[in-house]
């Protein structure tokens, strides 16, 4: 009988681990992706370097990756403010 409660408490704490992970994580992703991303256009828009065809392939990454994180990040942001505050 105390296995079984000891298990069910332990799958609680990792439960609730596991919670706090993805909240930080998340929120640490969203941050720094908007970031980077942004600073990556920033610096590949220069005129001198727009002239590299590899420059545009990763100027358009850029631009997509931030198109992503900006239609997916609030969704998954307020999925995981409702599983960790309770809302």
């Amino acid at each position: 009988m105390s296995s079984s409660s000891s298990d069910i408490i332990l799958i609680t704490n990792l439960k609730n681990i596991l919670s706090q992970l993805n909240f930080y994580f998340g929120l640490f992703i969203f941050i720094f992706g908007i970031v980077g991303n942004t600073l990556n256009i920033l610096i590949l828009s220069q005129r001198t370097l727009r002239s590299n065809s590899c420059v545009i392939i990763f100027l358009a990454s850029s631009a997509a990756g931030i198109i992503t994180i900006l239609s997916i990040g609030p969704q998954e942001i307020k999925v995981i403010l409702e599983q960790f505050y309770t809302i």
